[in-house]
């Protein structure tokens, strides 16, 4: 299997593929092929500015696969994300973490926004070990938000690590 860097490489290498992979992550669900293409090629155009024949995404489609990155779901007519492909795709699919508005944080929401985080990297060393990603790795994919839960840990004045990166310090 590719690892993280190589997929994310694969994928960033074409708008379509891209257009994929955001297509299924901001749905959360299994699409059917012809769903996930003309939402990939609508993104695509969004992306671009240049409209994409269905076949082409399609084609993509199944490159991705290749990869490693989508699979087909139990029923083998919808594709959804494999753990790679969820992995890679946090960096193209908003995850949702950062509060809403402009407005200044209370100490409660700074502290949930923590939390959330925290529990996104605990998801993600979950993943990263279904997907055969090594630590060493995944903590290199991780460094942007490895520096937001830094930054949010000292607001807090409260230092707390996902577990798997607490148990590499020991």
């Amino acid at each position: 299997m590719a690892s993280w860097v190589e997929t994310a490489s694969f994928i960033a290498s074409s708008p379509v593929r891209v257009g994929v992979m955001i297509a299924l992550a901001q749905t959360g669900q299994a699409l059917d092929e012809i769903t996930l293409a003309q939402t990939a090629g609508l993104l695509h155009q969004r992306i671009t500015g240049q409209p994409i024949e269905t076949a082409i995404v399609i084609s993509q489609i199944s490159e991705l696969s290749r990869q490693g990155a989508i699979a087909r779901d139990d029923s083998g007519f919808r594709w959804q994300l494999t753990a790679l492909g969820t992995l890679v795709s946090r960096q193209w699919a908003v995850a949702g973490l950062e509060p809403e508005g402009d407005a200044p944080l209370d100490h409660d929401e700074v502290r949930a926004w923590r939390d959330a985080l925290l529990d996104q990297l605990e998801e993600d060393a979950t993943l990263a070990e279904e997907a055969g990603i090594s630590t060493e790795e995944l903590l290199a994919g991780q460094t942007s938000m490895l520096a937001e839960l830094r930054v949010l840990n000292r607001v807090i004045g409260d230092e707390r690590l996902p577990e798997w990166i607490a148990a590499l310090a020991r």
